[in-house]
């Protein structure tokens, strides 16, 4: 009687402790994690530079053209002096310093007084001019005609004569100090009181 109890028992005991046993336990399945990040696809970058495509730049330069030799025009800077022509133009007292006059023609004129100093006279050619008392110091006369010119009391420190025609050129108290003289020709020059002419004359 007593065995068949149990018997009866057990399977309320096993469904007891069945129902009393924790049959679950809450176990996240899921856990939230940010699938996207808001990441800037786009940054703002300047696509381009203002830069200046054209810079003005003077295109044309004045430039003297008038032969008309005169010493207005020589001032003023508006005579073309390369090869000019000034053949018995009165220039007395003129102030033409360091202007190239490379085979200008100055034949007969006057320049009694005027200043030439530092410029380029290769080539010109003073035939019968007047340069009494002027001012040619430092100049280049290179390959030069003078003759028959009147160069009294003219002034040719260190002016280079290279190679210069002087024939029956008037240098009366000239000064010729440091002046080159190589290659001159002063035949039938007159050298009376000329300063620093040597000894022997290249030319004479």
């Amino acid at each position: 009687m007593t065995s068949r109890r149990l018997w009866l028992l057990a399977p309320a005991v096993a469904l007891a402790l069945v129902s009393c046993g924790s049959t679950t336990t809450a176990v996240p399945t899921t856990t939230a994690v940010p699938s996207t990040t808001a990441v800037p696809t786009t940054t703002a970058v300047p696509t381009t530079t203002a830069v200046p495509t054209t810079t003005a730049v003077p295109t044309t330069t004045a430039v003297p053209t008038t032969t008309a030799c005169s010493e207005a025009n020589l001032s003023a800077g508006l005579l073309a002096t390369y090869g000019a022509d000034c053949s018995g133009k009165d220039l007395i007292g003129a102030t033409l310093t360091a202007v190239d006059f490379t085979d200008a023609n100055f034949t007969g004129a006057n320049l009694t007084g005027a200043n030439l100093t530092n410029t380029n006279f290769t080539g010109a050619n003073f035939t019968d001019a007047n340069l009494t008392n002027a001012n040619l110091t430092g100049a280049t006369f290179t390959n030069a005609n003078f003759t028959g010119a009147n160069l009294t009391g003219a002034n040719l420190t260190n002016a280079n004569l290279y190679g210069a025609r002087l024939t029956y050129a008037n240098l009366t108290n000239a000064n010729l100090t440091d002046a080159t003289l190589s290659g001159v020709d002063l035949y039938g020059a007159t050298l009376t009181g000329a300063i620093n002419v040597p000894n022997e004359t290249p030319g004479g």
